[in-house]
């Protein structure tokens, strides 16, 4: 038998991680990732995975709610995600909610621009993913502002239900033509 340890997102190119990943691997645990992504990372780092095992949404749950869908507001952005999420870990604001969501929405409207804004932070409130998922099919634009992830659910969800999405260069989107990526540097003006 073996232990596997599954890399679930891109925090591993920070060096502590990165080197608390090479104690697993002598310790005789496989890495496994849930990007092809991350796997060639950890391969280019001398970890070698020995698989991928992707994260993936709930597609009965996107079907279901595909079918609900009636119409969207126009100029409607959702953002979803945790903005405390890598608080222990030092991290501060890794998924972009304060600096980069919220000051495009005051950026908008500086301009004239009238959005609907959604937010669903999960620091905040906890909502049941068939909530998240019907207000991600009710808006026109999901904006994922995360500085990394493994996979990056809510962009694979907003997909799903029909919902277009710009998003820094984090987990699997450039495995998507239709989402228009922008790099984890993006400024709150580029999006």
């Amino acid at each position: 038998s073996c232990l596997l340890a599954l890399v679930a997102d891109h925090s591993a190119d920070q060096p502590d991680r990165l080197q608390k990943d090479f104690r697993l691997s002598k310790a005789n645990l496989g890495l496994v990732t849930v990007t092809e992504r991350l796997h060639r990372f950890y391969t280019n780092a001398g970890l070698f995975p020995i698989g991928v095992l992707p994260d993936r949404p709930d597609y009965d749950l996107i079907r279901e709610v595909r079918q609900e869908i009636s119409s969207r507001p126009p100029r409607s952005v959702i953002w979803v995600g945790n903005s405390e999420w890598g608080k222990r870990q030092g991290f501060v604001d890794h998924k972009g909610l304060l600096s980069k969501f919220e000051p495009f929405l005051d950026l908008a409207q500086e301009e004239g621009i009238s959005l609907e804004s959604i937010v669903i932070d999960s620091a905040t409130r906890k909502v049941s993913q068939r909530e998240v998922m019907r207000k991600l099919a009710k808006s026109e634009l999901l904006i994922f502002t995360s500085a990394a992830e493994g996979t990056g659910l809510p962009i694979l969800e907003a997909l799903g239900v029909g919902t277009n999405v710009i998003s820094t260069d984090v987990g699997i989107v450039r495995e998507f033509s239709t989402v228009r990526i922008l790099s984890k540097d993006a400024s709150p003006e580029d999006f």
